[in-house]
């Protein structure tokens, strides 16, 4: 009976240890550079894989790499304040290196008009702003 539950063990052990091997054997890495609409490096970009919660931020050479991504199609997310969001599918192989570079374009707003609003101190708040300020006291 005991010899029955340890084969089971060591089939099971063998079992998982063999599908965990396959399994992490089929990653590939993306490696890329992202710049502006003038060529100039960006660093800080945002650059993400939703659907396995991966990513990465550029560095001050506007380059970034994600480790560990599954093999087939992936979709590339890449987003900077200030430029539209760019979503590329990206075809991942095993024990390769995807490399891809992407140009940012700025995104702009227009706004309907500015209101500026001004208070002026009365004359308690502005002696003492006037005191505060200066250099002998």
């Amino acid at each position: 009976m005991k010899q029955n539950y340890f084969l089971n063990f060591l089939l099971l052990t063998v079992f998982f240890a063999l599908t965990s091997l396959k399994s992490s054997g089929q990653t590939g890495i993306i490696q890329g550079l992202i710049i502006d609409q003038n060529g100039i490096y960006v660093p800080g970009a945002n650059v993400s894989i939703e659907a396995i919660k991966k990513g990465d931020i550029t560095n001050f050479d506007g380059k970034f790499i994600i480790l560990g991504v599954p093999v087939g199609r992936q979709l590339l997310k890449v987003s900077y304040l200030g430029s539209d969001d760019i979503i590329k599918n990206i075809e991942v192989k095993e024990g390769e290196t995807t490399k891809v570079t992407f140009e940012l374009k700025s995104s702009s707003v227009t706004l309907d008009g500015i209101e500026i609003k001004s208070y002026r101190l009365n004359g308690q708040a502005k002696a003492l702003n006037i005191q505060k300020n200066n250099l002998n006291i």
